[in-house]
């Protein structure tokens, strides 16, 4: 069984206390650009401080943002001394990604 709860807003606007204990399975943060923009970082402290045993899933437009998104990811958690509670997948290429056009190309 999936079930889902949607709230309008910031994730770390989120009050509600039984939203957070409420055995989150997984965050997912689809082209989140973390790296780009400083408003995602009370939304890292608290996903870093409050989720525990959660998955969380984050995207970005490119390989390079993803990357950057990562570095500040880790940044995060270690400034929050919470290391030994975060395990970290590399981060991979989607082999769907819609291939970027280039002028040169015989395909564009």
């Amino acid at each position: 069984v999936v079930s889902t709860h949607l709230q309008k807003g910031l994730y770390h606007d989120v009050q509600r206390y039984s939203f957070w204990s409420s055995g989150i399975r997984m965050i997912f943060m689809p082209n989140a650009g973390i790296a780009a923009f400083t408003s995602w970082q009370p939304t890292l402290r608290k996903i870093v401080r409050r989720v525990g045993d959660t998955s969380v899933i984050i995207t970005d437009y490119t390989e390079e943002a993803a990357n950057m998104g990562m570095k500040e990811l880790k940044k995060t958690v270690l400034r929050e001394k919470l290391a030994d509670a975060w395990e970290f997948l590399e981060v991979q290429v989607n082999p769907y990604r819609q291939p970027v056009s280039c002028k040169t190309s015989d395909n564009a």
